[in-house]
């Protein structure tokens, strides 16, 4: 982030390229920030706005933009085309003169309605970065601005921000189904599903041991279906003995859900839940919470309820043929 982003070197920076790399085409802006013109759809609105001098831009919240006044009343402000859907704007702010400097946040929409409660950043040089989320919720397609103001006599600041929402349109079609029965699993190598009656289709791992990459599915579109602050998984399993390596019970788990080295490991054979990042031992958690007593050979309904309030950790709480099992922080996010 600049007060004129085409003074910086290269026209880019390391955390920009970083996430350009990771998300491809799932990052909507080809810039790592620019002036708000007609001929855009977004960019910083001031075009007085002081750029925090750097040496360089792989730490994102060591430089950022500054107000050109330091005056109560002085804002920061961006302006962002964003369609019809609900979304969460993260800002980061980073005190890097010592000071007192108080400020408010808004996410408006384009008459000047306010779209989400005002936010008091009571940044200082004691008080740490500050990361602070507002969601809101638009109905049709607009321009909406996020409006820092000084409260204090100091300008206001902001290291980085980002959006990350979900238009309306834009769910999963597998949304709300059965997985198994609607195309929405991809089978590995060696992997096959069987019919029954009762369950319909059923998803069977019967391999031992490997260290193919086979014998499991892949969710389809798991990044629409889990990539969000809050998601639901219900799922019935069936755990059965294994007939050979029997100690790798912390190994063998029904569900992985990951967002790089942060994962969920849902139901390991020995009834735990594995979460944030793995431990000594490859593929199993550092951190495990057991469920209790989980009937082996026998049919299991679980439902693991996820959810993050605030961009901070989420929480996972999960329940067991109906019943609460338990819930833990976590640091798996999405």
């Amino acid at each position: 982030m600049a007060g004129d982003p085409t003074s910086v070197t290269g026209g880019t920076t390391e955390t920009y390229e970083l996430y350009k790399k990771a998300l491809g085409d799932k990052l909507l802006n080809d810039k790592f920030d620019q002036i708000k013109t007609d001929a855009n759809t977004w960019g910083l609105v001031d075009t007085d706005a002081g750029t925090k001098g750097y040496s360089g831009t792989a730490d994102k919240t060591a430089t950022g933009i500054y107000g050109k006044n330091n005056a109560k009343g002085e804002t920061l402000t961006y302006a962002l085309t964003l369609p019809a859907g609900t979304y969460t704007l993260t800002s980061a702010h980073r005190e890097w003169w010592s000071m007192n400097r108080p400020m408010t946040a808004v996410v408006t929409d384009a008459e000047g309605n306010a779209l989400t409660e005002t936010a008091t950043l009571n940044l200082s040089g004691s008080s740490g970065d500050i990361i602070n989320s507002l969601t809101f919720t638009i109905e049709e397609d607009q321009v909406v601005s996020y409006t820092v103001t000084a409260t204090g006599t100091q300008a206001p600041v902001i290291s980085w921000l980002a959006v990350n929402g979900k238009a309306v349109g834009s769910e999963s079609g597998f949304f709300n189904k059965v997985l198994e029965d609607n195309g929405g699993l991809t089978l590995a190598a060696n992997t096959s599903t069987l019919t029954d009656d009762t369950w319909n289709t059923i998803l069977k791992v019967s391999t031992q041991w490997n260290n193919k990459n086979d014998y499991h599915a892949t969710i389809t579109d798991a990044q629409n279906l889990f990539g969000r602050t809050q998601f639901t998984l219900l799922a019935d399993v069936m755990i059965e003995e294994p007939s050979s390596d029997k100690t790798k019970t912390a190994m063998r788990s029904a569900f992985t859900i990951s967002t790089g080295s942060n994962r969920l490991h849902l139901l390991t054979y020995d009834g735990k839940v594995g979460y944030g990042v793995d431990g000594s031992t490859k593929g199993v958690s550092k951190n495990e919470i057991s469920l209790g007593d989980i009937a082996i050979g026998e049919w299991n309904a679980f439902a693991f309820v996820y959810k993050e309030t605030d961009g901070g950790n989420g929480a996972l709480t999960i329940y067991v043929n109906g019943t609460k099992a338990g819930g833990s922080r976590t640091s798996a996010s999405s």
